[in-house]
């Protein structure tokens, strides 16, 4: 009787514990994965001089995986620049990856529609897609 007093309670408290609100975070996350996903490959960092941001730097790494283990595709990246002042566009700046330079950089407007799947998208933003050549690192 003890026994079946303690399961009732158990369950009663697992079912107490599920929410309205859980229930739809979960749905709007399920709705959104592709967003999470390019979350997760996303870096941010920000480029001082003299202790002042000059420009804000946002990469996501475009990849999907593929049973291939000796894939060898180029690798590439959203790359998206926010730059805090007039005085910034007159930097001089390179991409590496790896100490290699960038194959090719596209520039994208900001209606691409590559740019609707990655976070850290703004109106006053600059972005580019860059290449790579493969890197086993």
């Amino acid at each position: 009787m003890l026994r079946l007093y303690i399961a009732c309670v158990g369950i009663v408290l697992f079912l107490g514990c599920t929410s309205k609100e859980e229930t739809a975070l979960m749905k709007s996350y399920t709705k959104n994965i592709n967003y999470h996903k390019q979350l997760q490959k996303t870096e941010k960092i920000q480029l001082y001089e003299n202790n002042i941001t000059k420009v804000m730097l946002t990469a996501t790494y475009l990849y999907t995986a593929v049973a291939d283990k000796n894939d060898t595709r180029h690798e590439v990246f959203i790359i998206g620049l926010h730059l805090e002042d007039e005085d910034s566009e007159a930097l001089h700046y390179s991409l590496l990856l790896n100490t290699k330079k960038s194959i090719k950089v596209e520039e994208l407007s900001t209606d691409d529609t590559r740019l609707q799947q990655i976070s850290f998208v703004s109106d006053w933003g600059l972005y580019y897609l860059v290449t790579f050549p493969h890197s086993q690192e």
